[in-house]
């Protein structure tokens, strides 16, 4: 083989391997990034979703909800360390602050994804659709891995 075509491979070869970060969807002035979900745990039927919204625009806006044809239900949730021990709740809304971000993450602010009608295993693509207070609902795509708190926030949904 000549060095052209095995470079050319090797070119193919590590892009097939690197997941696809650069997923995202706009809704009004929102802008929806870095998502993904936890590959199951064995047969735990619920597992975490993870992303980043960015407001470009001057008004707040609230994420209020999600859905997903994988599952029952999809809630918002958030952790906190209450006493050294780990507290997760259901809340209604995040606020993503004007000009700012909203980050949801391992062990703070999460999307808490419940009775999967099948399990999630690495590499899977999940469609789930947010819905937001004023910019309306936006479907996107979810990369599913093994650790998703390795790309920035540390451990996970072990308990559920």
């Amino acid at each position: 083989m000549s060095v052209r075509v095995l470079a050319a491979a090797a070119a193919i070869l590590a892009l097939a391997a690197v997941p696809a970060v650069a997923r995202q969807a706009s809704a009004g002035s929102l802008v929806v990034k870095d998502t993904h979900m936890r590959a199951s745990l064995g047969a735990n039927p619920n597992t975490g979703a993870y992303l980043t919204v960015t407001n470009r625009g001057a008004a707040k806006d609230k994420l209020v909800g999600a859905s997903c044809a994988c599952a029952a239900r999809v809630e918002l949730h958030e952790m906190s360390d209450v006493g050294g021990v780990m507290k997760m709740k259901k809340v209604d809304a995040f606020e993503v602050p004007a000009g700012g971000q909203l980050v949801l993450a391992p062990r703070g602010k999460h999307l808490m994804v419940f009775g999967l009608t099948q399990p999630v295993k690495t590499g899977d693509m999940v469609q789930m659709t947010l819905r937001f207070e004023k910019a309306g609902a936006v479907t996107t795509s979810f990369h599913v891995m093994n650790d998703p708190g390795a790309t920035g926030g540390g451990g996970g949904h072990q308990h559920h």
